[in-house]
């Protein structure tokens, strides 16, 4: 009996090793289809690299940007002080000037003369013009500037007007405004710039179908440019411009329309004197 035994726990052992080693139909002769099926979960999970983006709603989104904004930063103390103008009212000296912003001192009249003018300097802001180029130190200004009435933030201003005074005259040197809430400062008839506002037109715009998330009454985002005369100022862009036969620098930094139903139009643009 020990031989025939022997002989079955030898035929065992064959058959288990042949099992182990013939092929499965599942993973192929050398498991090159568990490669294959890394790659394609790869690619379910990336995408097709080549396809629109596209928003919740399915459809293909708006890529369309707006601009930036100005700083306008005036000096301490900040609030109304012309109630019958509604806006921020005085007059400065210019003690320096560099880039963007002058350093100046109050004065309690238009002329600036030594002795109405306080020791005391604060900085005057408007970026990113180039306001060293505007007025050298020495120079006066007369600045009106408006703005939302909030406490925390009142230095901060949304439409300004900054006028060079002389004995015998005025002339604007810079007007900006960043907001279509608040109005421009009131300017003198003599400067041909009583009635001023860029002409907003449209660019180019997204259809309500690429972005259903943001486009509200039928509004959709649209990329505007100001145009002052014949001439078509793009954001991000300066150009001269000739208003009432005097040459300025017509600045647009944003003129945006995102779609929102909360919003209406992002401004920020700026004239200055050539």
């Amino acid at each position: 009996m020990r031989a025939p035994l022997a002989w079955v726990v030898c035929l065992l052992a064959i058959a288990a090793d042949t099992s182990c080693t013939r092929e499965n139909p599942i993973f192929g002769a050398s498991g090159e289809t568990a490669g294959v099926d890394e790659e394609l979960a790869d690619e379910e999970l990336l995408g097709d690299e080549d396809s629109p983006l596209e928003t919740g709603d399915g459809g293909a989104a708006c890529e369309l940007v707006g601009g930036g904004d100005m700083v306008v930063s005036v000096p301490h103390t900040c609030g109304v002080n012309d109630p019958n103008l509604g806006a921020y009212r005085h007059w400065f000296r210019v003690v320096a000037a560099a880039g963007d912003t002058w350093s100046v001192q109050f004065c309690e009249l238009d002329f600036c003369a030594d002795v109405e003018c306080k020791h005391i300097v604060g900085q005057l802001q408007i970026s990113p013009l180039p306001l060293a180029q505007l007025a050298q130190e020495g120079a006066c200004l007369e600045v009106t500037a408006r703005g939302f009435e909030d406490p925390n933030d009142e230095c901060n201003y949304h439409a300004i007007s900054v006028s060079s005074v002389g004995e015998a005259s005025s002339e604007l040197i810079v007007l900006a405004r960043r907001t279509e809430l608040i109005e421009l400062p009131p300017l003198a008839t003599a400067t041909g710039l009583a009635d001023f506002e860029p002409e907003l037109i449209d660019v180019e715009s997204c259809s309500c179908a690429e972005s259903p998330s943001s486009c509200c009454d039928a509004n959709p985002t649209t990329v505007h440019a100001y145009q002052v005369g014949d001439v078509v100022i793009p954001i991000g862009e300066n150009r001269d411009v000739t208003i009432q036969g005097r040459q300025f620098v017509f600045w647009t930094f944003n003129a945006f329309s995102p779609g929102d139903c909360d919003g209406g139009t992002d401004i920020s643009w700026a004239l200055t004197a050539k």
